[in-house]
């Protein structure tokens, strides 16, 4: 979503004058509230690297995903790569890395010790501490997939990085917080509570059904059932 545009919509709803930096803050506030409430959602990630390492892709489609869909995807940034260190440092909103696969093949974690054995430099390895991935050899020309945890973050000048289908929730949730027309909370705060149970009803529904494969290959192709 434009951050211009649901700001604007926002401050054009509320009869009484509102600053956009006052509806930024509030916008923030509800993507915490998600955060904490919904907990950090399950996403399958593409990092290309080739010479910059610029694109992080977060595909949040269906599970059974082909390699296609993998890349139609949002792009994030917030990351880099060591290339001296092979260190993958990953975006402040990532909270687990739970799966890796390079070039298409899955990796292990292994301990540090194992990763960075001189020993090992062939071994598909890897070891994640905070926001960091260790790798045991050079993978800057690799293409870099992964299951992980992530929050949401929170809005730039340019974007923001929810579903569209959250845009009714930031909307009304912004309303209800910043109107002084009685009616007007009412009506939105309903909307907002509404919208913020379906969202984690949905989630709940989506994990359940992640959650009853258990192994399954980069392309979300399903086995050892």
């Amino acid at each position: 979503m434009e951050t211009s545009v649901v700001v604007s919509e926002i401050r054009a709803r509320l009869k009484n004058p509102v600053g956009k930096n006052l509806v930024k803050s509030e916008i923030n506030s509800i993507i915490d509230i998600i955060n904490v409430e919904l907990g950090a959602r399950r996403a399958l990630a593409t990092i290309t690297t080739g010479e910059t390492m610029t694109d992080w892709e977060d595909a949040t489609g269906d599970w059974d995903a082909t390699d296609d869909e993998w890349d139609a995807a949002t792009t994030y940034s917030g990351f880099s790569y060591n290339e001296t260190d092979f260190i993958l440092t990953l975006s402040s909103d990532t909270v687990k890395v739970e799966k890796i696969w390079v070039d298409n093949e899955e990796w292990q974690h292994r301990t540090y010790a194992e990763v960075k054995n001189s020993d090992n430099s062939d071994a598909k390895y890897y070891y994640f501490t905070g926001r960091q991935i260790h790798f045991p050899a050079d993978v800057s020309s690799n293409v870099i997939k992964m299951q992980l945890r992530l929050n949401y973050a929170y809005l730039t000048d340019e974007l923001i990085t929810l579903p569209n289908n959250y845009k009714q929730l930031l909307v009304s949730g912004c309303i209800y917080r910043l109107t002084d027309n009685e009616q007007a909370l009412a009506i939105h705060k309903k909307i907002y509570d509404k919208h913020l149970a379906d969202i984690f009803l949905q989630k709940c529904m989506v994990e359940t059904n992640q959650d009853r494969v258990r192994n399954y290959d980069y392309q979300g192709t399903q086995y050892g059932r």
